[in-house]
């Protein structure tokens, strides 16, 4: 956990783009498990620097939303979120502002892919940040000036489109 949090004291240098200190009240109060308390994993979800999004039994997860929303960089251990389920694909590039792994280099080196992290260089983090408080007002609906509501738009208007030209 230490790649993924360091108390909050050198995290905040690029995490600039936390919105504000409360938890949505929409998320529900869950654990990830190991008996660790909504409130501890809460805290040290909204102090990190980068937020794991791992593929579970679909390849959507909610917590690449979470992460969105925390504003910590999320990384996505999944080779089939990015293709079957990125969020409005045809607004946001999910590269921009996430890191993706494969799962197989995850698998057979957990630590060094999680190590890895730690030498990005600063430059390419606070890009990541930037287009992540760009994803935030796209896709959070309770962001001060969210864009949800045009990008859905946008989603909806090209997808027509795209069925009026496939069916002519």
């Amino acid at each position: 956990q230490e790649a993924f949090s360091d108390g909050g004291k050198r995290s905040s240098l690029f995490r600039f783009a936390l919105m504000n200190n409360t938890w949505p009240a929409n998320f529900s109060p869950t654990s990830i498990g190991h008996d660790l308390p909504p409130t501890e994993w809460r805290h040290d979800f909204w102090h990190s620097k980068f937020c794991l999004v791992v593929r579970g039994d679909d390849p959507a997860s909610r917590s690449l939303s979470r992460a969105i929303h925390a504003g910590c960089i999320p990384v996505i251990v999944s080779d089939y979120l990015p293709i079957f389920s990125p969020p409005l694909r045809r607004t946001l590039n999910l590269e921009d502002f996430s890191i993706i792994i494969q799962e197989d280099d995850f698998l057979q080196h957990p630590v060094g892919s999680i190590l890895d992290l730690q030498v990005l260089e600063e430059s390419l983090l606070k890009e990541k940040i930037r287009q992540l408080q760009i994803a935030q007002q796209i896709l959070c609906p309770d962001h001060p000036e969210s864009l949800f509501v045009p990008a859905i738009l946008k989603e909806v208007y090209e997808a027509s489109r795209q069925m009026k030209k496939k069916h002519g």
